[in-house]
């Protein structure tokens, strides 16, 4: 029998973020099993739960106390995505204010899914836009959807004939069980007012408005109803009936939340909110607990649909399931001290003869903190989020670049200043993709930083994803000695198939790095793909030399007046089977 080995970063492939920590209480009752602490990035300011949730492995926070709205759910997911590399998708599960009246009858306790409606994504920032002469208001931008694999799972669930009648009543009851403020809430306190009726700030309660209460049919089922359709996501709790009418009828929206908008565009994720009141000034928290469970009960469920994704690491054993009682769930804190409890190159002894490639003094940055920076530059400086029309040619040379089987290089030349800008966001975005895809790759980006990134941190950072990469192939003691470009050499020479995406404006660094691929590009039976950004005439040159290599130079963006942007993200252009 395969002993049981302690869980990594490597184990979590769904996330689960909360904003508020009722939201996640819920989630932590449905957990099949809790696991102990994982040491995360040492810059990861949240707090996570560890467990299984109908077989998957995942990992859950809620936003910090006294924080809400999209800017701090985005904080908080990018931080999540950066230490958890192997998460598929995320689920947002929590509460929100519903839309009475409409096409669905939308009840208190019931569950809301954002799912695409048309051309419209499953949640709409309604807030983000602009405002026009006329007095209307116009919006701009778009949401990511959710991710196909639990759109399909979704349409799994609905078209499933065995599927109980009541499919949340077993979860519900398990949560009941271990917290009563989590239990079902009567319907007689479902209450509905009309628009014109509105609830003081300094009134204590609605028992006063009661005799205006709408009338409506009496639902008979005592479950929750489970609705698909768009949700709506700004920065500002929803108190008003009338706008909230306003903005269904016009988008067709089933609820309104605040978190989503700030997530979606930076990991794949599917919003599930569970129903706590109408929108209205009527708001009270009498709801909240259970729309809590039920939202959590839903997620739960919904993973029953989604296959298992086998993360990298699991390595045919098994991990050591940690069950907790309902009355010992507590606390789960990370010690952000334990570093990311692979490989540390800070601790490793420097080579002591100064070369191009070291530097004695300037301290050690991990990839996950240089990753960090370059996300934070290429988001600061989103150039690709459409294909402009003078970059076609490119997306042609990066789409046959990534098809061919054999090795290949593709060497983007910036024309100006302006367009370097381009071309390292361009590369950021490419590592990224891959990176979603589950491809090994090798990365090497010069981001902005208040002291300038030293080549020592380009070594070191990698020597640590090689290393993660081939754990058992490559040993600490090459990723340590790195004064040379034959050592650098080494490494890649036990790196099978592999992506290659270079950033760096430092001539030496450039050349250096280009002398040890040489080698590994001429490994029998390799296939490896070079993405190459060159400052230099002399570093193209060198890089000519490497198999199948082509230049594409790039130009800056030209003036926005006279641009015409397509309808597609880039990535879409690039074969869907990487």
């Amino acid at each position: 029998m395969t002993e049981p080995r302690e869980p990594t970063v490597y184990d979590y492939t769904v996330g689960i973020i909360c904003a508020l920590d009722k939201e996640l209480l819920a989630v932590r009752y449905v957990l099949d099993s809790t696991h102990p602490e994982v040491a995360v990035l040492p810059r990861d300011t949240n707090t996570y739960t560890f467990g299984t949730l109908s077989k998957h492995g995942v990992v859950a926070t809620c936003l910090p106390a006294a924080e809400y709205g999209t800017n701090a759910a985005a904080s908080v997911a990018s931080q999540m995505y950066m230490s958890f590399p192997d998460m598929q998708f995320c689920l947002l599960v929590g509460i929100a204010g519903g839309v009475p009246g409409g096409k669905e009858d939308v009840r208190l306790g019931d569950v809301v899914i954002g799912v695409p409606t048309g051309i419209r994504p499953g949640v709409i920032q309604y807030d983000m836009g602009k405002a026009t002469p006329d007095d209307s208001f116009l919006e701009t931008g778009s949401l990511q959807r959710p991710p196909r694999v639990l759109l399909s799972a979704i349409n799994g669930l609905r078209s499933n004939p065995q599927i109980a009648i009541n499919p949340l009543m077993a979860s519900l009851e398990i949560i009941a069980r271990q917290n009563p403020k989590y239990a079902s809430v009567e319907r007689e306190h479902d209450i509905l007012f009309p628009l014109d009726c509105v609830h003081g700030l300094h009134e204590a309660n609605c028992e006063g408005h009661l005799d205006l209460q709408v009338q409506r049919p009496a639902r008979s089922l005592q479950y929750p109803c489970i609705h698909y359709g768009l949700i709506a996501s700004g920065n500002s709790v929803m108190r008003d009936a009338a706008l909230r009418d306003r903005l269904a009828h016009r988008y067709g929206f089933l609820c309104f939340e605040m978190e989503a908008a700030g997530i979606l565009n930076i990991l794949p994720s599917l919003v599930i909110r569970g129903i706590c009141d109408y929108s209205d000034s009527h708001k009270s928290k009498v709801w909240q607990e259970y729309a809590a469970a039920a939202a959590a009960a839903y997620a739960k469920l919904l993973l029953t649909q989604v296959r298992v994704y086998n993360a990298r690491s699991t390595g045919g054993t098994h991990l050591r399931e940690m069950h907790s009682p309902p009355s010992a769930i507590g606390h789960i804190g990370v010690d952000t001290s334990l570093g990311y409890g692979i490989y540390d190159a800070c601790k490793t002894t420097r080579n002591p003869s100064p070369s191009p490639l070291t530097d004695q003094t300037a301290p050690c940055r991990s990839p996950e903190d240089i990753w960090s920076k370059a996300q934070s530059f290429a988001e600061r400086h989103r150039l690709w989020s459409s294909i402009p029309t003078e970059a076609v040619p490119l997306m042609a040379a990066l789409n046959e670049w990534s098809q061919t089987k054999f090795s290949a290089t593709l060497i983007i030349e910036p024309q100006s200043s302006r367009a370097a800008q381009r071309a390292e966001t361009f590369a950021f975005e490419v590592a990224a993709f891959l990176k979603r895809r589950g491809q090994s790759i090798i990365w090497a980006f010069t981001p902005e930083y208040d002291e300038p990134l030293t080549t020592g941190d380009i070594m070191h950072c990698l020597a640590q994803q090689a290393q993660r990469t081939l754990p058992a192939k490559l040993t600490v003691t090459q990723c340590s000695d790195m004064g040379s470009p034959a050592s650098l050499t080494s490494i890649f020479d036990v790196l099978g198939n592999s992506f290659l995406v270079v950033q760096v404006q430092d001539r030496a660094l450039g050349h250096a790095l280009l002398e040890a691929l040489k080698s590994a590009f001429h490994q029998p039976g390799r296939v490896l793909k070079l993405l190459l950004v060159s400052y230099h005439p002399d570093m193209t040159s060198r890089a000519l030399g490497f198999p199948q290599a082509t230049v594409q130079a790039l130009s800056p963006p030209i003036p926005k007046a006279r641009r015409r942007d397509a309808r597609v993200s880039w990535w879409e252009c690039i074969n869907p089977t990487l």
